[in-house]
């Protein structure tokens, strides 16, 4: 009923006509006053304020138009019923002293048809700078399809509906014959800091240690692009390290993909300390030598030429050979990284091919000052694509994402609700410390490779309440997340390359994923998607904790990404009750090591592995996989456990 009425109100003020001049009627000596009232009608407007003190109330059909090119600015006020009171093709900004914004006011219709995009990003806007810092969005379902920026507190009612126009043309980014789309246009809503971050010169950030929990410098430093201006870092703010110099690199693919180092902390004090520690070393690598056609590099070398730093991803010189799993063998020989990291080869078998040789190393610091903590409350989006395509089903996108620190999700509902859509991504948690989610749910991201419903790319401290997470490739998945606590809920897997300090707790998993038949392959068919037993969780990096989880028909319980080696710190699984349809072999813990891939590094073994209470049901058995490991760090308890002959 509230959007036929906001639809019959702005018609009706339409039919009237002539419009007047709001100037002629806001006039000086009225906006003197506390308070007016605007009589029903349409109102035109070219470059106006309404001042910080006075209060503008719409009567019933009052309508302001915003000429193109103008802009209203609202200091005051304005109170009106949820109908469009402030129009136009102009701009709406300002800093109103009012304690929420609705986005119907400016032209938001909750009809399912209506484009929302231009008065939800105007209301959200002012949010972020009126007095109460909040985002109201009434009942109804409202359309966008544009990116929406939200820097304030959010209240939902209703429903943001993301109708996907995709391009026509596919893309294989991952070069594994699985043909993705793009939306025409981004549409994502993007929960972002109040200002950009400031990056700082990184000559101060070298010799850095992992496991540290302190700044070398963090007064009087200078920024980057401005020397001359020098900042402190604050207590609360957040600081991002980024390194190409790389750590270790995937068994995947062609074998020259790589880590990079990707670090974030919360700074804790005025004196430099920083939570949680720091995951990796930020050595100096400027003291590399001219690289020379007469040298042969293995993987991991560094060397210089003129004033860019580069590290081998492969081996190459004189004389070395490359050979790929499908392809065959190939003649390296020297490769300079003056012809550019990626380059071309040819297998004996006349097979043409590119190859990342080289990684051309940066190192970037960004502090980000102490963000105001907010709340996105039930916030509901739904997508699915706009498109009579049937085989337009891969979309390489996200609906929301967040890279602004301390945000509390309560009850948010994301969700894909078009089932010939293989979404990638439904929330994006991205370079931000203190998040925590509580009673959400997210269903649908099923694209293959890279569905996540949620992911967190390089996040710390974040908490995870009672959520459902399923329906989807992978329910949590990420990327360098710290200190990361899961209580409760519902996912079907849970999985971080190089996380470290993991609490799961009182989870249930339904240990299931996703499979295109043929990936990888030419034969990869993206409509024959299908669901296949799996890991609860798989961890990269090092320290987790599962205790009290129940995990349904899985192959693994927790095991290490098969593309890396690394599984290590202290691994503790403690009361877990596996429940299978049918009987069979679960492996509980499985760590496994590529014997003939080259890591860069000595891959990490675990310290102590702690089996406590750990059963199946009827009819099934629970085994270990700990190849390459030190047998003698597990312990098991009141767990029958097959495959661990000491």
């Amino acid at each position: 009923m509230k959007s036929i009425f906001s639809i019959v109100v702005l018609l009706l003020a339409m039919l009237q006509l002539p419009a007047a001049d709001l100037s002629s009627v806001l006039t000086p000596e009225v906006l003197q006053k506390a308070e007016f009232e605007l009589p029903s009608g349409v109102y035109t407007t070219g470059n106006f304020t309404i001042p910080a003190g006075f209060t503008l109330k719409f009567a019933p059909g009052a309508r302001i138009e915003v000429a193109s090119g103008a802009v209203l600015t609202i200091n005051g006020a304005i109170t009106a019923a949820l109908q469009p009171v402030i129009t136009g093709a102009g701009k709406v900004n300002g800093a109103p002293q009012m304690e929420y914004i609705y986005p119907d006011w400016f032209g938001a219709v909750g009809d399912d048809k209506t484009d929302c995009t231009k008065a939800l990003q105007t209301a959200a806007a002012l949010a972020a700078q009126c007095r109460g810092k909040l985002l109201k969005i009434a009942s109804g379902r409202y359309r966008y399809n544009g990116d929406i920026i939200i820097k304030s507190n959010v209240e939902c009612q209703g429903v943001l509906v993301n109708a996907m126009k995709l391009n026509p043309k596919a893309h294989d980014r991952f070069r594994v014959f699985y043909p993705m789309y793009y939306p025409v246009k981004s549409a994502r809503i993007r929960i972002q800091p109040d200002e950009p971050a400031m990056v700082l010169k990184n000559g101060n950030f070298f010799g850095i240690k992992r496991n540290t929990f302190r700044l070398p410098r963090y007064k009087a430093l200078a920024l980057q692009k401005d020397p001359a201006v020098k900042i402190d870092l604050a207590q609360g703010g957040t600081l991002r390290l980024v390194s190409s110099d790389f750590f270790t690199t995937r068994a995947n693919n062609r074998n020259d993909e790589y880590y990079n180092k990707e670090d974030i902390v919360v700074i804790t004090s005025n004196q430099g300390d920083v939570f949680p520690e720091f995951n990796f070393d930020f050595d100096n690598f400027l003291g590399a030598d001219e690289w020379s056609a007469n040298k042969s590099y293995k993987k991991g070398d560094y060397v210089k030429v003129g004033k860019d730093f580069y590290k081998a991803t492969l081996a190459s010189g004189k004389g070395v050979m490359y050979k790929h799993k499908r392809y065959g063998e190939c003649e390296v020989g020297p490769r300079s990284p003056e012809q550019g990291v990626k380059q071309n080869v040819t297998y004996t078998n006349g097979k043409k091919d590119k190859l990342n040789f080289w990684c051309k190393l940066s190192y970037s610091v960004e502090y980000i000052p102490p963000q105001k903590p907010l709340h996105i409350k039930n916030l509901q989006v739904e997508a699915f694509i706009d498109d009579d395509d049937p085989n337009a089903r891969v979309v390489h996108t996200q609906l929301v994402l967040c890279n602004r620190s301390n945000v509390t999700f309560e009850r948010m509902q994301l969700k894909s609700i078009d089932q010939r859509m293989q979404i990638y991504n439904l929330l994006s948690l991205t370079n931000v410390v203190n998040t925590t989610l509580n009673d959400c749910y997210f269903s649908g991201a099923l694209q293959h490779g890279m569905g996540y419903n949620i992911m967190q790319h390089n996040v710390a401290n974040s908490v995870l309440n009672n959520c459902i997470s399923t329906n989807a490739r992978k329910g949590l998945a990420g990327r360098h997340g710290k200190n990361i606590t899961v209580n409760g809920g519902h996912y079907n897997c849970i999985d971080d390359h190089y996380g470290k300090n993991y609490v799961i707790r009182d989870v249930v998993f339904d240990a299931w994923s996703t499979w295109v038949l043929g990936y990888r392959t030419p034969q990869c068919d993206a409509n024959k998607l299908v669901r296949t037993p799996s890991t609860a969780v798989v961890l990269a990096g090092e320290n987790i904790i599962m205790e009290n989880c129940k995990v349904y028909n899985p192959r693994f319980i927790l095991c290490n990404r098969a593309d890396v080696g690394d599984f290590g710190g202290q691994i503790i699984l403690r009361n877990i009750a596996v429940f299978n349809d049918k009987p069979k072999k679960v492996i509980a813990v499985n760590h496994t090591v590529d014997p003939d891939f080259d890591y860069t590094h000595k891959v990490i073994t675990p310290q102590r592995v702690l089996l406590d209470n750990v059963t199946v049901s009827e009819g099934s058995s629970l085994e270990l996989n700990v190849a390459g490991a030190d047998k003698s760090a597990y312990i098991v308890r009141d767990s029958v456990i097959g495959g661990l002959d000491r």
